[in-house]
């Protein structure tokens, strides 16, 4: 089974049903320690499952009548990664595998085919997504859309010049180096317009505590709700933000400024990915 977009109490309420109902004598939860749900007889941390000390013992320890729990594990969009190549070879050992996951995907919907193979014993790991794969495993998804709202913040012309200076020297001494790092600084530049916008008593997540800034996008807790005041440049890290704080509808401070509005745009692109995928899964 997948379980798209369910809470702990669910989490924890399907793994006890699918216990008692295939006589399961020991339960081993594969997820990142920050979402780590108490849901078997022992938790693995994400990392720990390449490691020689824990990769050896849990393909020695894994057995008919062990179920394996693949909570939160979809971390990067490379379907061949180390790491999912270490659980496939513990999913090898047994029959009973059940795949949590907040969102369906990372980029693109061919994401979720990373969680597919672990529900079905990699017997499609070579071919793409199909929408007639779907009936080979059982997709229990919760109903959510979630929505992006910005609330633009004025910028002076002293942060115009200074962004036009910075757009000019990026694109100046890249050569051959990452594009990606030139929207990632120019974001920066209107750090500060964004952090006037800030309202005193309201949780705020970016990528530094900067300002008013409750938490960084690495944190492992947030507020009952959080609003954004500039975006990863990483997928991964607004996807664990969403995990982590269960909001579906989230609210932006942004500017006009190009990169801040690259960045919206993107985002915005993204949550449309995640909804369609939602419904196709839903569906």
């Amino acid at each position: 089974m997948i379980g798209i977009g369910l809470d702990l109490a669910e989490k924890r309420s399907r793994v006890s049903s699918y216990a008692a109902e295939h006589g399961i004598t020991r339960v081993v939860e594969i997820a990142p320690d920050k979402f780590a749900g108490q849901l078997g007889d022992e938790h693995v941390d994400w990392p720990e499952v390449q490691r020689y000390r824990t990769y050896y013992r849990l393909l020695q320890e894994i057995g008919p009548t062990t179920l394996v729990v693949v909570s939160e594990c979809l971390r990067t969009s490379m379907r061949s990664d180390l790491n999912y190549n270490c659980v496939r070879h513990f999913l090898d050992k047994t029959p009973h595998v059940l795949v949590f996951q907040a969102l369906p995907l990372i980029s693109t919907f061919e994401d979720f085919m990373i969680l597919f193979d672990f529900a079905t014993q990699n017997r499609w790991r070579r071919e793409s997504f199909r929408p007639n794969l779907l009936t080979e495993s059982r997709i229990v998804v919760a109903p959510k859309t979630y929505s992006l709202s910005a609330t633009v913040a004025p910028v002076d012309a002293k942060t115009r010049a200074k962004y036009a200076k910075t757009r000019a020297e990026l694109f100046d001494a890249i050569g051959h180096g990452d594009p990606h790092t030139i929207p990632r600084n120019l974001h920066l530049v209107g750090a500060r317009a964004r952090a006037a916008a800030m309202v005193e008593g309201v949780a705020y997540v970016g990528r530094s505590k900067r300002g008013q800034c409750d938490a960084t996008f690495k944190a492992t807790s947030f507020a009952a709700r959080c609003l954004v005041v500039d975006f990863p440049h990483s997928f991964i890290d607004f996807a664990d933000f969403i995990a982590l704080s269960g909001q579906t509808s989230i609210d932006v401070v942004t500017t006009d400024l190009p990169a801040d509005a690259w960045y919206l745009a993107r985002y915005q692109a993204w949550i449309e990915r995640i909804n369609a995928g939602q419904a196709a899964l839903h569906g």
